[in-house]
């Protein structure tokens, strides 16, 4: 019916009973032209990019933090946990943008932080590969476990 990023033609138009582009403007109306802006590029319709608090800014923030609380929960198998600190701020970034009920892990975070930087940057002076505690790793697993039920929770905002 119609080729992918190509917009419709007048004969592709008519065939919905729609008879220009302007028509079918009007009849997408701006909610649809803000819920949907993928359709209108595809069929030629101008349309304003998303915002903060739109419906995919919002899933891209909650993709972005569980891909971080994944992977660092998956980096914690690794042979070394050198760059644990990177993730656990990278998580930290990510949570920053979530709706106020992610504060709590945000105040999480910055308590422990410091502690996981401190034995990161410790046993990275000496040659032997670097490891948090366990009690550390104990705390990264169980905040990660949270974040994403949280995440997955369907919290919504």
């Amino acid at each position: 019916m119609m080729k992918s990023g190509v917009p419709l033609s007048a004969l592709d138009l008519a065939m919905f009973g729609i008879e220009s582009h302007q028509a079918l403007e009007r009849a997408l109306g701006t909610s649809l032209r803000n819920r949907f802006p993928t359709v209108c590029r595809a069929v030629g319709v101008e349309c304003p990019p998303p915002r903060e608090g739109h419906p995919l800014i919002k899933t891209a923030q909650r993709n972005k933090v569980l891909d971080y609380a994944r992977a660092l929960r998956g980096g914690l198998d690794m042979p070394t946990h050198k760059y644990l600190p990177y993730q656990v701020a990278a998580l930290y970034q990510a949570l920053q943008s979530m709706p106020s009920v992610y504060d709590g892990f945000t105040k999480e975070i910055e308590g422990r932080f410091s502690s996981i930087k401190e034995q990161a940057n410790r046993r990275t002076a000496g040659a032997n590969p670097v490891f948090v505690s366990e009690e550390t790793a104990a705390w990264v697993s169980d905040v990660t476990v949270r974040v994403e039920a949280q995440v997955l929770g369907g919290v919504t905002g």
